[in-house]
C-alpha cells in the first residue's frame, strides 16, 4: 500500500521546472528594463535638445551640443567662442551613445558639433543609444522642429534620415 506523499524525483521535477521558469522571468524582466532605460534615456536626450533650442533664441546665438562618444556625454558651448553654457548631460555606463549620423550620412564617433542657429534650429541627426545587452535605440531629431522619433530598428532609422537628407538636398 501506497503512502500519502511526493516521491523524491517528483519533488527534483518541480524544482527544475520552477528553476526554470524563475530563469525565464528573470531573463524578460531584463528585457524590459533596458528598454525602459533606453526610453528613458532617449526622453532626457530630448528634453536636453529641447533647452539647447530655448538657450539659442533667448540668447539670439548659434550654439553648439557637443555629443562626446567617449566620455557619454553631451554638453552645450556657445558656437564662437566655445564657453560652456548650461549643464551637461551624462549617461550611465550602462548606457551608451554608440554613434552620432548627421543628415550628411556621415556617422561619427569620438566629439561631434551639432550646431543649432540663433533660432534655434538644428541640423537632423540621429544618435544610437546602446543598453546593457546591445538593445539599441535609435532618436532621431528633426533639426527645424525639434520632435524626436525613437526606433528599435537601425535600418528604419537610418533610411528616414536618408530620405530627410536627399528631399533638403533637392
Amino acid at each position: 500500500m501506497r503512502r500519502g506523499g511526493f516521491t523524491m524525483i517528483e519533488l527534483i521535477a518541480v524544482l527544475a521546472l520552477s528553476a526554470l521558469l524563475a530563469t525565464a522571468a528573470v531573463v524578460n524582466l531584463a528585457g524590459v528594463r533596458e528598454h525602459a532605460d533606453n526610453a528613458y534615456w532617449a526622453d532626457q536626450i530630448e528634453r536636453y535638445d529641447q533647452r539647447t533650442r530655448i538657450i539659442a533664441e533667448r540668447l539670439n546665438q548659434p550654439l553648439k551640443v557637443l555629443v562626446d562618444t567617449e566620455r557619454n556625454e553631451l554638453r552645450r558651448t556657445i558656437a564662437d567662442s566655445g564657453e560652456p553654457i548650461g549643464d551637461r548631460l551624462r549617461l550611465p555606463k550602462s548606457m551608451l551613445v554608440a554613434g552620432v549620423r548627421l543628415q550628411d550620412k556621415t556617422t561619427a564617433y569620438g566629439l561631434v558639433a551639432i550646431p543649432y542657429t540663433p533660432r534655434g534650429d538644428s541640423s537632423t541627426y540621429l544618435l544610437k543609444l546602446a543598453g546593457r545587452h546591445d538593445k539599441s535605440t535609435w532618436l532621431l531629431v528633426a533639426g527645424m522642429s525639434g520632435q524626436t522619433t525613437t526606433w528599435n530598428n537601425a535600418t528604419q532609422a537610418k533610411n528616414i534620415l536618408t530620405a530627410l537628407a536627399g528631399r533638403n538636398a533637392g
